[in-house]
């Protein structure tokens, strides 16, 4: 039911040579697979063919400062049509797909390994996701056949916190979590979760990695801050919400220059 069509996203600039490495091992690892590195110009002609003008506009947007948001919508917008597995352009898949995957598959589901002394502990445990067990489901890795339930209840989740975005309740790492990623992935899972359509699957039975290199950070080679570390709105303001927008972060930073001075 999983097409093999192996997905990753690269938007600005040439993948430098640890990446490229990274790819060529992981279509070695997967033969009968087709690659696709998705570029800005294919992902701006490809989201116009398939889901028109609208969606195009809401994915634009996206300030271009937050590549990982407008990624984070790509690639739901990617799998929803074609299908197949994406896999972050730093991110490692150690097993051979074709070993991991069952015919009977429609939909992986997989959460980090965050409990006390795991690998990953802490991780995916929000406050917006206390009611689900283990936190986030995983975005580094997706995996489904076209047109899923759940991709389409992902797409319209975050096209609707794109358009009712308000940039004083969120920027940054928080503000790209709940409008684009994990958070607003899991809670759009959550709402329409049915154990028929998915299947669970660790990590380490993936051999997922977050990185291909400890430390590596490819928005420092891309020479642009993380997109943890941006204190504007994640999508663009127009007229007033603009001017309120601006105001309010601004008292924000002022509440916390006068906490931090306290402290």
């Amino acid at each position: 039911m999983i097409p093999k069509l192996l997905h990753q996203i690269y938007l600005v600039g040439d993948l430098p040579d640890i990446l490229l490495s990274n790819s060529a091992d992981h279509i070695s690892r997967n033969a009968g697979w087709r690659y696709t590195l998705w570029t800005e110009p294919m992902a701006e002609s490809f989201i116009r063919e398939s889901y028109g003008t609208d969606t195009l506009a809401s994915y634009k947007m996206i300030d271009d400062q937050y590549l990982a948001a407008r990624a984070d919508l790509l690639r739901h917008l990617i799998i929803n049509r074609l299908g197949g597995v994406y896999f972050d352009i730093k991110g490692v898949i150690q097993k051979p797909l074709d070993e991991v995957l069952n015919p009977t598959d429609r939909y992986i589901l997989s959460q980090w390994d965050n409990g006390p002394g795991e690998p990953h502990e802490g991780w995916g445990l929000h406050r917006d996701l206390a009611h689900v067990p283990g936190g986030e489901y995983v975005t580094n890795v997706i995996i489904s056949e076209p047109s899923h339930p759940y991709s389409i209840a992902v797409i319209e989740k975050i096209l609707k916190n794109i358009s009712s975005y308000k940039a004083w309740s969120a920027v940054g790492r928080t503000g790209t979590l709940r409008t684009t990623g994990p958070i607003a992935y899991t809670l759009a899972i959550e709402s329409v979760k049915d154990e028929k359509l998915h299947r669970v699957v660790d990590q380490s039975e993936l051999g997922s990695q977050v990185s291909v290199g400890e430390g590596y950070d490819h928005f420092s080679a891309l020479e642009r801050p993380h997109y943890s570390t941006l204190r504007h709105p994640l999508v663009a303001q127009r007229g007033i919400a603009k001017l309120v927008s601006r105001v309010a972060l601004w008292i924000r930073e002022q509440k916390q220059r006068l906490k931090a001075n306290r402290n």
